[in-house]
């Protein structure tokens, strides 16, 4: 849609999915990081009179409110966000409530140790993966 309104468009697969390289999904929180990257990369190829809207849906939309709480260029205009989630950790104890019947509350403590081992691994848990204080910092500023 945006391509035949005349603009140029940038669809990369976040890690794990489609041809990117990767053997987990993120839940946007690495990704974030790798949006900041592909920025940069247009504004270098493109130009510093680029404009860019970094645009997603469900996870992609929980990935750009994970991105929106980061330093940017003033290159990057706008945010649009369709069917995100406020975090990982709310995501992920959703989708082990409907996929596994598991309680989400009181909450069932493989949530937590998954997080756990993601920090160890990844440096990162699923509470500090939250789209909702990355838009925060938005407001913030």
């Amino acid at each position: 849609m945006f391509h035949q309104l005349g603009y140029n468009v940038l669809l990369p697969d976040a890690r794990g999915h489609g041809d990117s390289q990767g053997n987990y999904i993120g839940f946007g929180w690495p990704e974030r990081l790798d949006y900041d990257k592909w920025i940069a990369q247009v504004i270098h190829r493109q130009g510093s009179d680029s404009q860019i809207v970094v645009f997603g849906v469900s996870m992609g939309g929980a990935t750009t409110m994970m991105v929106s709480g980061t330093k940017l260029p003033s290159q990057v205009k706008a945010f649009v966000e369709d069917c995100g989630y406020t975090s990982a950790n709310d995501e992920i104890v959703y989708q082990a409530k409907q996929l596994y019947h598991l309680p989400a509350v009181p909450r069932f403590p493989l949530v937590d140790i998954v997080s756990s081992i993601t920090q160890f691994k990844d440096g990162y848990n699923f509470k500090e993966a939250s789209s909702l204080n990355q838009v925060k910092k938005i407001i913030d500023q």
